[in-house]
């Protein structure tokens, strides 16, 4: 790809991210028949933290953080891993997976006007217009899950909007670091510091 637009790249590898990321909720729907949603998120950020550590041991881009950073790293890895699977796996265990990926389409949406309503970030109409659509699109599917499957469809839409509320400030939390270190790095730490600060949640 190397005569390929930057933006094309960009486009394409965050609609490839996309689409992955989409068939995990699939994936986490039929994993959660047979482990608690605790469970299952601390077993999966254990095994992400041995396969990047793989990947650490032979990566040239691998780098111990400074301490200041190491913090925001932790607090990005907490917020953005521990809490956000733990609100993202309840929320598929209670709605439909189709209902989860449906959903994951206004996290940008909640990390720009967040972005806007904290950092004073310029929000033009254009973007507004956007943000309305999508999130008129959540209250379609949020009062079509009630109708259709009671409370419970409607709790677990609730979790996965609060999910994508953590998945934004993860995105802040991390937003400095990113361009000081490599994403194995990035992706150690907080996949290291997430698995930590499963422990306690998996007693529950």
């Amino acid at each position: 790809m190397k005569n390929t637009p930057s933006w094309l790249t960009a486009f394409l590898s965050v609609l490839l991210a996309e689409v992955i990321w989409s068939t995990s909720f699939v994936a986490t729907k039929i994993a959660l028949q047979g482990f608690p949603p605790f469970t299952l998120a601390a077993l999966r950020m254990a095994l992400a933290t041995l396969v990047l550590g793989c990947f650490a041991i032979f990566s040239k881009d691998f780098e111990r953080p400074k301490f200041p950073d190491l913090l925001r790293l932790s607090a990005g890895g907490f917020v953005g891993l521990t809490v956000y699977f733990c609100l993202e796996n309840y929320g598929v265990k209670f709605t439909s997976a189709s209902d989860a990926v449906l959903l994951v389409a206004v996290f940008p949406v909640i990390t720009l006007l967040l972005d806007s309503l904290l950092f004073h970030a310029p929000l033009s109409g254009m973007r507004l217009a956007g943000s309305c659509v999508a999130i008129f699109g959540v209250f379609l599917i949020v009062r079509n899950g009630s109708e259709v499957s009671g409370h419970q469809r409607i709790l677990g839409d609730c979790f996965m909007i609060l999910a994508g509320v953590m998945w934004a400030l993860y995105t802040f939390a991390t937003k400095s670091v990113i361009r000081k270190y490599s994403m194995i790095t990035v992706n150690f730490y907080q996949n290291l510091v997430a698995t930590i600060m499963f422990v306690p949640f998996i007693f529950f």
